[in-house]
């Protein structure tokens, strides 16, 4: 594939795209796909975008960042690997959580807000991905982007979705309210949080704030203060919002799948966390299932980059990628804000690139813009032993 500049054939809907899945190793899986869509000229079309748990980092260092990214002549967005994607690789590094947990307990300013229950590690994990990704920018101020970013958290105590967008936030129950003084942080670390590992992200309005929702069974302690986590508890996939908008809908998945637990004991509190596991994997799987089968079937177009799929998935005879045995490996990495070594890293965004490149030229070849030959973004060392050439013996960086 030599690389040309805009096709005439290509499709000009709107790109529609959504990020989910759980902790760092879906970011980096999320950075090696986003890297592949830009290459072929996607990215650029993005009209809307949505994200929940692992996905809306990204999208959060995206959002912040997208007035800065211009368009070259081929339709690709410029710097975005130096601006974006190499930030951020470096960031999952970090032992961001014991850093949160640690640094709001141990500084002096801190211990009158923990005595008061006003500062919890959450805060703190604002206050770092504030300071170092986000360039402490407020959710209002992505009105002045053409691109709208939504991101979806959990209320605990109303059970329902809690939104976030640059026009206002909240959820059908309650109701919304302008994002007034909002950080983006806030809304990133609302819908990414582990309700396992940190407390809940609380944001606390007036009941005057509040517009439309439910009369019933709504009261004012509801409206008033909102302990949102994680969002896909609601949204597994963060499709919700996206499916109906027009335009071409991407689905970027960094969750796993269920596997078996060799070494399992069978005691009150394995057992019981083994069943809700499965339970909540069973669902998100019905879920996956469901969408493969509309994009498949025609019922929604677009297309599905999973991370517990498999290059050969996709039916093209020059797709390359990882073994089976280095793609389970890394559905079965640590989820969770875990730092991830350098390895691991440039190994979920090569599985990430392939993946996006089979799903894109499989399902969307009308809609590549830019016909950009394969470039593994890692493919030196140990890399290479673990890639597997498709059928046609295609190597990485030569014609797909």
């Amino acid at each position: 594939m030599t690389e040309n500049a805009l096709s005439p054939t290509a499709s000009a809907a709107p790109l529609v795209l959504c990020l989910a899945g759980s902790g760092f190793r879906a970011v980096a899986f999320h950075l090696g796909a986003i890297r592949r869509l830009n290459e072929l000229g996607l990215l650029a079309t993005l009209s809307s975008m949505h994200a929940v748990a692992g996905g809306s980092l990204l999208q959060g260092v995206l959002a912040a960042h997208w007035n800065d990214l211009d368009e070259d002549p081929q339709g690709r967005l410029i710097a975005l690997e130096q601006t974006i994607l190499e930030p951020i690789a470096l960031f999952l590094r970090r032992r961001l959580k014991l850093h949160a947990v640690l640094a709001s307990r141990v500084r002096p300013k801190n211990w009158t807000k923990l005595l008061l229950d006003q500062f919890t590690p959450t805060d703190r994990l604002v206050e770092i991905l504030d300071r170092r990704l986000l360039r402490r920018r407020l959710l209002a101020d992505l009105v002045e982007t053409e691109v709208r970013f939504c991101w979806h958290a959990t209320n605990l105590r109303s059970g329902g979705r809690w939104d976030f967008a640059c026009d206002g936030m909240g959820e059908a129950m309650l109701g919304t309210r302008p994002p007034g003084k909002t950080l983006l942080a806030e809304a990133v670390v609302a819908s990414m949080l582990d309700p396992t590992e940190f407390p809940p992200l609380v944001i606390r309005s007036r009941v005057d704030q509040m517009v439309g929702g439910e009369h019933e069974p709504v009261t004012d302690k509801l409206r008033k203060s909102a302990p949102l986590t994680d969002g896909s508890l609601q949204d597994p996939l963060a499709i919700d919002t996206a499916i109906g908008l027009p335009g071409t809908l991407v689905v970027c998945d960094g969750g796993s799948m269920i596997s078996p637990t060799p070494g399992y004991s069978d005691w009150i509190g394995e057992r019981m966390i083994r069943a809700l596991t499965i339970q909540r994997q069973r669902s998100v799987e019905v879920r996956r299932r469901w969408l493969v089968e509309a994009i498949r079937s025609g019922r929604l177009e677009g297309t599905y980059i999973g991370l517990a799929a498999h290059h050969a998935d996709y039916g093209l005879r020059d797709s390359i990628g990882f073994s089976n045995k280095t793609a389970e490996r890394l559905w079965k990495m640590h989820a969770g804000i875990l730092p991830l070594s350098k390895e691991e890293t440039e190994l979920l965004m090569n599985h990430g690139y392939t993946i996006a490149d089979a799903a894109v030229r499989r399902l969307l070849p009308g809609h590549i813009r830019v016909a950009a030959p394969i470039r593994i973004p890692y493919p030196a060392g140990d890399m290479e032993q673990a890639m597997m050439l498709g059928p046609s013996e295609i190597p990485p960086g030569q014609a797909a």
